[in-house]
This record gives C-alpha cells, structure tokens and sequence, in this order.
C-alpha cells in the first residue's frame, strides 16, 4: 500500500467533529468518506438509539467492530468511528494496519455544549448531566489517552481541524516515505 493511499481513521468521544471533520477532508482530499455508525444504521434499519435498546451496547459493539473491521481491508477511506470503537488495543491494532488514527478531543465544557440538543446519543440519553458525560470521559480515557495524534477541537471550526488533520497526516506520511 503506497502511503497516500493509507486510510485517515478519525475516532474520539461523541461531539468532538469526527463526521463533520471526515467529511471535509474526505471533500478536500477527493476520497470517499464512511461513517461507521451510519454504516450500521443503514445496514440493519434501526437508529443508534434503537439498537442499544433493542439489542444491547454488547451486540452494537460487535457489529461496529465488524464494519470497521471490514473497512479497513481497503485503502484510500477517510473512516469516522464511532466513540466507543477503538477503545480495545487488538481493534486499535487492526487499525493501524490500514491507516493513521487521529484522536479527536474536546473540553467536557464544550462537549455538553455541543451535545445538549442531540437526543440520539444511547450512552447520554434519559437526561444524562455532567456528571454522565464526565464518567462516560473518565471511563475510556486511558483507552484514548493510547491513541496517537490527538487533536483538540474545543476552540477550533471544523474546517481548521480538517486542515490540520490532512497537515499531520502529509507530514507523518513524508516521515515515513523517507524512512
């Protein structure tokens, strides 16, 4: 796989941009742009929501960690996983072999402005405050803190975190065509 062709593989808690940044640099860079939770949704009918409730986060574990699974068999993707996707070492592994990760990060602050009016966040529903949204933080931030190239969005517009995403990325992969 030529370097250019490796996959830029945007994860990081809900409401830090993956989607609207992976757009941008999908856009930008002329590479197709896949959502792994809209994957799923399409995939089985039901929204987010419902499978956590129908099915259990367990069975949405699985089915994320096999679409991403199945993405990452292929090059050139601009790829926003779901929050929760990447917080095991084998999958993050997996991963790797494809692409760059690029962890995207945002203040709580920010995150619960940014999340206030999104009903459809399962791990965040029933009226979850601060203190939800702080747990659900503490709870994987040693995964996260694992992840390479961490970017923080809190003060930046999407456009500037796709520019500097698609900055990293042409600079980790010239590092690696001269090694």
């Amino acid at each position: 796989m030529k370097s250019d062709d490796k996959n830029i593989i945007l994860t990081g808690f809900m409401g830090t941009g993956k989607t609207t940044v992976g757009r941008i640099v999908a856009r930008e860079l002329g590479r197709p742009f896949i959502d792994t939770d809209e994957l799923i949704v399409a995939k089985t009918g039901l929204t987010i929501t419902q499978l956590f409730a129908d099915h259990g986060e367990g069975y949405f574990r699985r089915l994320e960690s096999e679409t991403l699974g199945k993405l990452t068999t292929s090059s050139g993707r601009i790829i926003a996983t779901g929050g929760g996707s990447l917080l095991d070492a084998a999958m993050v592994e997996r991963v790797s072999q494809s692409g760059l990760i690029f962890c995207l990060t945002a203040t709580p602050e920010i995150l619960m402005r940014r999340l206030e009016d999104n009903i459809s966040r399962p791990l965040l529903s029933g009226g979850e405050d601060r203190r939800g949204l702080d747990a659900l933080l503490a709870e994987r931030e040693s995964a996260y803190q694992r992840l390479p190239n961490h970017l923080d969005t809190s003060k930046l517009g999407p456009d500037d975190v796709a520019a500097k995403i698609i900055g990293m990325y042409r600079s980790l992969m010239a590092g690696k065509d001269s090694m």
